[in-house]
């Protein structure tokens, strides 16, 4: 997998990474800090250590409400951090409904 379609058209992601296993950036937005992608690597890593069964989604609260949202792809991991003003758990259905279009996630 290499890209992920339509996802700069979902409102509500202020920036957003698609990293392999490897770490390696598949898509990113413009916008991206630069630690994201290691950050995605990290906590997804750490997760599926401590999990016998895998995740659907992991949401790190913020305080200023810029939630870090990661979903796992088959080998990849999609890594967003949300705007402010976005309702988090709205924002996971619309990007579940997105990645159940591109036939590429298994919630």
């Amino acid at each position: 997998m290499d890209k992920i379609n339509n996802i700069e058209s979902i409102s509500g992601i202020d920036q957003f990474v698609l990293i392999n296993h490897e770490g390696e950036i598949r898509q990113k937005s413009s916008n991206v800090i630069p630690v994201l992608a290691d950050i995605v690597m990290k906590s997804a890593g750490n997760i599926n250590a401590l999990s016998s069964t895998g995740f659907r989604y992991i949401v790190f609260s913020r305080k200023d409400k810029k939630d870090l949202i990661i979903f796992p792809i088959g080998k990849h991991y999609l890594g967003m951090i949300k705007q402010e003003s976005a309702n988090t758990f709205a924002l996971i259905d619309e990007i579940e409904q997105l990645l159940l279009k591109n036939e590429k996630y298994e919630p």
